[in-house]
């Protein structure tokens, strides 16, 4: 039943998990449905299935989950003498797009073309921009409302490397303790304190998502999974996923989530093989773009094609809403193209770069592991 933990993490490295990458995609058009009816519906005025989309907000703890998770499997093996590499990698996956979103939003409004210079809290800018804000209770004002969950994931990236060195050697049995302490800390988090987005509360909500996504990576590098198992696992996850939106009860979310991410790292379930066909992968190749630039576009929509609060749910309203998808998979698929992926392809060439320079042995990876580590990143699987 046991594994060892280096031959795993090659295994999830030299190619790119297609149903994890999907699921990105998911949860950020889940996120999306949670502003659309923010942006629309007084919740007093909320009918029960669009009460269900408002709830997307869950989707940001599946964010965090997922990141904790990939992380921990593909840099195991991170070295001091990576985490220089690891750094530059994670400050590029995240700044390059969202200044840009950022300034294209100063921007509009400095010339008013979408917004008046005055709707704008300019103070705050340079806050956002760093993504600092969560951490001094700095609400985001007029500016990209989706950047503290950036910020906060900005922040687990810091303290990675830190936890990864002290966990990473426990015995199978801590691990799982561990699991079973993560799984129970984000439980209690998401009943008391649930959507979380300005100040410790927010930061608190990243951290616990985060952790429990790292425990379960520690875990699923040192755990063979049956295949039978993995075939009950995912169903029964993505049943207790669609009950918990049905019913409006969130907090089994991301525990109902962790485990499904464990399963699909195998990649041999049904909900996989769903998840890796063309439109689902394609979806989460761009889901960094769609999370970003998704809010601030719901604003342009709302200033640009009008319809109030409490719209009729006809026929016109449908087109708008199909308008707005259909610029926000455009947009997001230029920005993940010319921002995005350039970044990614920087890296890359300096990771080529460091292996033709190692000389007198085998060539490293930027976290010690063997050459294919460097070219194939954990970019490309998140």
């Amino acid at each position: 039943m046991f594994k060892h933990s280096e031959l795993d993490t090659r295994k999830l490295t030299l190619r790119e998990i297609r149903s994890l990458t999907a699921i990105r995609g998911v949860a950020a058009l889940y996120v999306m449905c949670h502003h659309i009816v923010l942006f629309m519906f007084l919740p007093s005025q909320m009918t029960r299935p669009i009460q269900r989309l408002y709830m997307g907000y869950s989707g940001v703890d599946i964010f965090f989950v997922l990141s904790g998770f990939i992380l921990t499997t593909v840099y195991l093996d991170l070295t001091p003498g990576g985490l220089k590499d690891f750094a530059l990698r994670r400050i590029l996956r995240i700044y390059p797009l969202h200044l840009t979103v950022l300034a294209a939003m100063a921007g509009m409004t400095y010339f008013s073309i979408i917004w008046p210079a005055n709707t704008a809290d300019w103070r705050t800018l340079p806050e956002v921009a760093l993504l600092v804000h969560p951490f001094f209770g700095i609400t985001h004002g007029f500016w990209n409302g989706v950047t503290w969950s950036a910020g906060v994931e900005m922040s687990c990236y810091l303290l990675f490397p830190f936890a990864l060195f002290l966990l990473r050697r426990l015995p199978i049995v801590a691990v799982a303790l561990l699991v079973l302490a993560a799984g129970y800390t984000e439980w209690r988090f998401q009943v008391i304190h649930p959507d979380q987005w300005t100040g410790w509360l927010c930061v608190q909500r990243g951290w616990h998502g985060f952790a429990l996504g790292m425990a379960l990576g520690l875990l699923a590098v040192r755990v063979t999974v049956p295949r039978v198992l993995v075939l009950i696992v995912e169903l029964a996850a993505v049943a207790v996923l669609a009950r918990s939106i049905l019913r409006v009860s969130l907090p089994p979310v991301p525990l109902a989530a962790g485990a499904l991410i464990w399963m699909l790292g195998e990649s041999i379930g049904p909900i996989a093989r769903i998840l890796s066909t063309g439109l689902f992968f394609f979806l989460g190749r761009i889901s960094f773009s769609i999370y970003l630039i998704h809010y601030p576009l719901i604003d342009v929509f709302a200033r640009l094609w009008p319809v109030g609060w409490n719209p009729q749910l006809n026929a016109m309203f449908g087109m708008r809403e199909a308008c707005y998808l259909a610029v926000l998979i455009g947009l997001s698929t230029l920005t993940n193209r010319w921002i995005e992926q350039p970044a990614q392809r920087f890296l890359r060439g300096k990771s080529i770069g460091k292996k033709r320079a190692v000389a007198g042995g085998e060539a490293q990876g930027p976290s010690g592991c063997k050459p294919e580590f460097s070219i194939l990143t954990p970019d490309r699987i998140q």
